[in-house]
């Protein structure tokens, strides 16, 4: 099969005329608009024609592709719908407008989320401080073309198998919704306490509130390749302890540090940045090391579930509440005082465990419904690379 450059294949895209332009707001689409995961624009920004920034340059029509020029977001590729027709884009993105002639736009849209275009362009991406790519490298990439019947048979493929990933994912969605509305029809809002429970502070519902070690006690030099994993915020993503083996600390530094050990059912909360952000330890994290920026409870368990703590501490009000809480102007704190000050609505353990026993179940259908995802994103996958190797013609 042949393959042929992109810029050969799409039309060129004029600069908007603001002088000609006939509104006096226009939709801008930004550099952050587009989803990476979801791979589409979710939101554009209502501006005055007065206000346009600098960067708002190429007007984009349905059918057009968005590719991402800037570095760290170029995996970050969308399909204009019709929702965002006539919307302006960033200068941060190149416009890909294919020659209906010869390309199909949406064949188009699928090779740029490919694995080779994306390496393609982040092997040319180029400046110290924000690194980029230029359009000319972006259209220089040889796309594989088929007749256009051949790529439209691709494009049926590839969206019914887009298809079952999205209504997986809807599906996972649905599940954490569902979690969330069955604390709140047992619990209710846990700041504004509309049932009445009983209320406790921290230390009367757990036995330690323990920040992780700082100043002397831990250096950057102390950190090992696949030792025992430091659990800091960018290691609790979602509810759950993901650690980088990276981060880690020699069994001998850690028996220096035990008092910061997380045991199973601890939750473990970051304390700077954004707030709100927990897990709760299992078997697979016991003995991890509680990271400099992170601070762990070890709840009662005759008093307060972990699950119950967990999703109380993480609600949208205990968050905001936090926020209002923590020390720092640019870059917010949490300290044992504040934490150990936090009055916590505490409902009959029955009550707590009956919800806990819930979720799990939710959270064994929802594993399942992941790792379901997991085989049909790795099937989307294959099925790409076999589309444009040219084997589904």
């Amino acid at each position: 099969m042949k393959s042929v450059l992109i810029a050969d294949l799409c039309q060129p895209v004029k600069s908007v005329n603001w002088t000609e332009f006939k509104s006096d707001s226009f939709d801008y689409i930004d550099i952050g608009a587009i989803d990476r995961d979801l791979k589409r624009v979710t939101s554009a920004s209502k501006l005055p024609v007065v206000d346009a920034p600098s960067r708002a340059k190429q007007p984009v029509i349905e059918g057009d592709i968005l590719v991402s020029t800037v570095r760290s977001n170029l995996n970050a590729v969308a399909q204009i719908n019709n929702t965002y027709s006539g919307s302006i884009a960033s200068s941060g993105y190149c416009v890909l407008r294919p020659i209906k002639e010869r390309l199909e736009s949406r064949y188009l849209y699928y090779y740029t989320r490919t694995i080779p275009f994306i390496g393609y362009l982040v092997n040319l991406a180029t400046g110290a401080s924000y690194p980029a790519v230029s359009d000319k490298i972006v259209k220089s990439n040889k796309i594989p073309l088929p007749s256009l019947e051949t790529q439209k048979r691709i494009v049926v493929l590839l969206d019914q198998a887009q298809e079952l990933i999205d209504k997986r994912k809807e599906q996972i969605t649905l599940m954490d919704q569902l979690v969330q509305s069955l604390f709140y029809d047992m619990f209710g809002d846990p700041v504004t306490n509309p049932k009445g429970w009983d209320k406790f502070k921290i230390p009367a519902i757990s036995t330690a509130t323990q920040i992780g070690p700082f100043g002397s006690l831990l250096h950057q030099q102390d950190y090992i390749e696949g030792g025992i994993p430091l659990i800091n915020p960018m290691h609790i993503q979602g509810g759950l302890v993901v650690p980088n083996c990276s981060y880690s600390i020699s069994e001998k530094k850690l028996s220096e540090l035990s008092r910061y050990q997380v045991k199973v059912n601890d939750l473990i909360m970051g304390r700077r940045g954004e707030m709100g952000r927990c897990a709760v330890i299992t078997d697979k994290e016991d003995g991890y090391l509680c990271g400099t920026g992170s601070l762990f409870i070890r709840p009662c368990l005759d008093k307060i579930t972990s699950t119950f703590l967990w999703f109380v501490l993480s609600s949208k009000s205990m968050k905001k509440k936090l926020e209002e809480f923590s020390l720092g102007a640019t870059m917010p704190n949490l300290n044992k005082k504040i934490i150990d000050n936090l009055t916590l609505p505490t409902p009959p353990l029955k009550l707590q465990t009956t919800f806990t026993e819930r979720v799990q179940k939710i959270e064994n259908q929802k594993k399942a419904m992941t790792k379901s995802l997991k085989k049909l994103e790795d099937n989307f996958n294959s099925l790409m690379q076999r589309a444009f190797k040219g084997e589904l013609t």
